[in-house]
């Protein structure tokens, strides 16, 4: 008979908790970041969309070297508490930085065709300020999970790494989640950059003195890490494995690229129907990162009572692109619910906010856990068991920060002002569905499950192809700001208030870019208005000359006018 299992020096719980401390501090970090960074650069999409590809660039190169170190370390623990701690270290060298990093980005450039360019400056600091920052954070997740796998006792040696990353990822997304309201609505307006900064840092100091003091009684009680040689020499001698298996390397990648784009088609959508406040971008980022907790989470539990990875990976894969697809609609209508809800929670801010939450738990937060699910299911068929923790969820970490990487940046630059936003996620349901046949036919056997692959697979491009397009005079009707004058010429009826859109103006220009919707309106009665964002930002009517007055003055202003600038 063997020897009874090993009780844990303490809870696993325990790190968990700490995950969670570390993914909120990680975030209102990041957050701070990009607002040092938006004074340097403006707070333009694309100066924002190269914040959030150094800071993912830096997590994966930071998870995938930090996962082919851990293997070799003897205290997996005690190596995660210096990590935060230099983690906590930057985030007060950050908050010493900001006065440098004005002198590092470089002045405003004006380019041959007569426009501003500022992307070099981004980029510049940017990499200063954040990668190295990332790139710790990055190492966490592979030394927490080579720690959680050192702690636990033989009894759960069937633990797959997918199912140990899906538990603590979720821990950490969540509070990330929590760092992204505490951002918007509490912390940063209350204490300012600096003083965050300096708040952030105790709290990784904290968890860093945590981590070492858990690390110390590990050691007294005797429970060393558990080697993971004879399990990694048996896997050696063995059949290859899903590890190998170039279809689940290239759906953790697209994965990543998945979720990123449809993060950016969000929030360019609610940006339009809400304006883009920093409370509502804040519930945005929110509901995003809550559905990627939850679906991991959940995923972990399921990874316990299965043994099938791959079939759950494609499981997913699926749902993904289905519950996309069924949001479609739903996102088409928006204008029309936001404007008749809007009218029953009263003209106020903090409604707005309650319609803009509600939404985003129901069109947001279920795809978004499609996608967090799919990171630790497609882990765990990477298939290595419990031979190298660290390095397989590192790698896993780092493929989907990566296409994250790619498909944020390619939204942004490419995809959004060339597409459109509605084509945009439309794409992504076909790559969706081309994802989901590949991991299909690599894991499920039998003419039944074939015949039930196509099924699937026709109705997700069935839809993707024949569902009706968005109306984009409903699009860009402005329905939190006109809502009021809509139902009021309409009614409360659905009909009745499309209808009172329509009857703003005939669109005779919709030009969609990554920073907003330009439209331009031809009224019942001939004049032209602008909007952007679907709020009139000038019109041929009433307020022309106005417009003409405040153009006029600068001009009388300089002794030699010759150029102009319209903001």
């Amino acid at each position: 008979m063997g020897s009874p299992p090993q009780r844990p020096a303490f809870s696993p719980k325990l790190l968990s908790y700490l995950f969670f401390l570390s993914g909120f501090s990680s975030l209102l970090l990041e957050v701070t970041w990009a607002r040092h960074l938006t004074q340097l650069t403006g707070s333009g999409v694309r100066a924002t969309a190269t914040v959030a590809a150094v800071t993912l660039a830096g997590l994966s190169l930071g998870a995938w070297l930090s996962g082919w170190r851990c293997e070799r370390l003897a205290a997996p623990l005690r190596a995660y508490a210096w990590v935060e701690l230099g983690i906590g270290a930057w985030a007060l060298l950050s908050a010493a930085l900001r006065a440098w990093l004005v002198r590092l980005a470089p002045p405003i450039q004006v380019l041959g065709s007569g426009e501003l360019d500022r992307a070099g400056g981004s980029l510049l600091a940017s990499v200063f300020l954040v990668l190295p920052g990332a790139f710790l954070m990055g190492a966490t997740t592979p030394l927490m999970v080579r720690a959680d796998f050192s702690l636990t006792s033989s009894n759960s040696a069937g633990e797959s790494t997918g199912l140990r990353l899906g538990r603590l990822y979720g821990w950490n997304t969540l509070g990330g989640s929590a760092g992204a309201l505490g951002a918007a609505f509490v912390i940063l307006p209350a204490m300012g950059m600096r003083t965050t900064c300096f708040a952030m840092a105790g709290i990784n100091l904290t968890i860093a003195g945590l981590a070492l003091s858990l690390a110390r009684r590990q050691a007294k009680h005797g429970s060393a890490p558990r080697s993971a040689a004879p399990e990694r020499d048996r896997l050696a001698a063995s059949p290859p494995r899903a590890a190998r298996n170039g279809v689940t390397l290239l759906a953790l990648f697209l994965a990543g690229a998945m979720g990123a784009i449809c993060q950016v088609g969000w929030t360019r959508l609610l940006v339009l129907f809400f304006g883009s406040s920093v409370q509502a971008l804040g519930l945005t980022l929110a509901a995003c990162l809550a559905g990627l907790a939850l679906g991991s989470s959940g995923c972990a539990r399921a990874l316990r009572t299965s043994s099938f990875p791959n079939r759950i990976s494609s499981l997913l894969c699926g749902a993904a692109a289905a519950l996309l697809l069924l949001s479609l609609p739903l996102w088409g209508g928006l204008p029309v619910l936001a404007a008749v809800a809007q009218v029953y929670l009263g003209a106020s801010f903090s409604g707005a906010l309650a319609l803009q939450a509600f939404l985003c738990v129901l069109l947001i937060l279920p795809p978004a856990a499609a996608f967090g699910a799919l990171l630790p299911a497609l882990t765990a068929a990477l298939g290595a068991g419990e031979a190298t923790p660290g390095r397989t969820s590192g790698s896993g970490y780092a493929l989907d920060s990566a296409g994250a990487v790619v498909g944020g940046l390619m939204a942004v630059f490419v995809l959004l002002p060339r597409w459109g936003v509605e084509a945009l996620l439309r794409s992504t349901v076909a790559a969706g569905t081309v994802l989901f046949i590949l991991l299909a036919l690599s894991s499920w056997r039998g003419k039944r499950a074939m015949a039930g692959i196509g099924a699937f697979c026709g109705f997700l491009g069935c839809g993707a192809v024949f569902l009706p397009s968005w109306d984009p005079v409903l699009l860009t009707s402005g329905p939190l700001l006109y809502s009021t004058a809509y139902v009021r010429a309409g009614g409360l009826s659905w009909k009745g208030v499309q209808e009172a859109m329509h009857r703003r103006g005939r669109l005779v220009f919709l030009g969609e870019g990554a920073d907003a919707t330009v439209t331009v309106r031809r009224s019942a009665v001939g004049n032209l208005s602008l909007q952007i964002n679907g709020k009139t930002a000038a019109s041929a009517g009433g307020d022309l000359p106005a417009q003409i007055l405040a153009g006029e003055i600068p001009a009388l202003l300089h002794p030699s006018p010759s150029r102009l600038l319209v903001i």
